[in-house]
């Protein structure tokens, strides 16, 4: 009889193994998530009459990305007469808020606003954009992105459920050039095809990128609005919300381009 042991008497190869378990269980339950969700088919229910939009843009030191920001959110299909355009400036100290205020003066026919803050982070600054939001469907935007034409109308989309309080985008580096950019595309590639298998399997998003996304103001008031005591607001805002057991989607052809980190 053969006696087969399945542990060391090594303690620290114990320890591996337990921990190379963990790590293969996890990674074989997103490749199966991925494998159904290939055979999923989700709904595109777009809302017929735009709604009203309120757009935040939290901007500090942006002055190399505001104005391309601006003009890919009016160069959107959705109705611009629909939008409520609110920039907060964090007290840049570049010549951001000069940009605006020029970009605000030669497109006077759109809702464009300049909030001045008190450089307390991207956190109040989207708290103090939602005081002065008088829309329903509120969507935020870092003022480094640049989005495509059908974006905005394809994350407004799914806000036609109720249980449906918050959508996000899927990110696209932005012309990567140096080593450490094309590494963060492949991250960026991995995180989208999470945050999509996810929100088409289960009917929910945990993995959430707010660099884009789309909120109902009536949430984000019952939750308490955007915390300021953590470093990834986005992520917070996301658990709080699905703890409230409502619906967070990832729409997978609503692009958005952002830069890459360069160091």
């Amino acid at each position: 009889m053969v006696n087969i042991q399945y542990y060391s008497d090594n303690l620290f190869m114990n320890i591996n193994m337990v921990i190379g378990a963990i790590l293969f269980t996890f990674l074989s339950f997103l490749f199966i998530t991925y494998l159904i969700s290939l055979f999923k088919k989700e709904k595109n229910d777009f809302i017929k009459k735009k709604e009203p939009l309120s757009i935040l843009i939290p901007a500090y030191n942006e002055e190399k990305n505001i104005i391309s920001c601006l003009k890919s959110i009016l160069n959107s299909d959705y109705d611009l007469n629909k939008f409520q355009i609110i920039v907060i400036d964090d007290k840049s100290k570049d010549e951001t808020k000069k940009l605006v205020k020029e970009f605000i003066f030669k497109n006077q026919k759109v809702d464009i606003q300049l909030i001045e803050g008190k450089h307390q982070g991207k956190s109040k600054s989207l708290n103090l954009g939602l005081s002065y939001a008088k829309n329903e469907l509120i969507l935020s935007i870092d003022a480094d992105i640049i989005l495509k034409k059908d974006t905005i109308s394809k994350l407004v989309a799914p806000m036609v459920y109720k249980s449906v309080a918050a959508t996000n985008a899927v990110a696209r580096i932005r012309n990567p050039k140096k080593f450490i950019e094309y590494f963060q595309m492949i991250e960026f590639t991995l995180n989208n095809l999470i945050r999509t298998s996810f929100s088409k399997v289960f009917k929910n998003s945990i993995w959430f990128f707010g660099a884009v996304a789309c909120y109902k103001k009536s949430v984000l008031n019952e939750v308490g609005n955007f915390k300021t005591d953590t470093l990834t607001e986005d992520m917070d805002i996301c658990l709080e919300i699905y703890n409230k057991k409502y619906q967070i989607v990832t729409v997978p052809d609503a692009i958005m381009a952002t830069n890459a980190m360069s160091s």
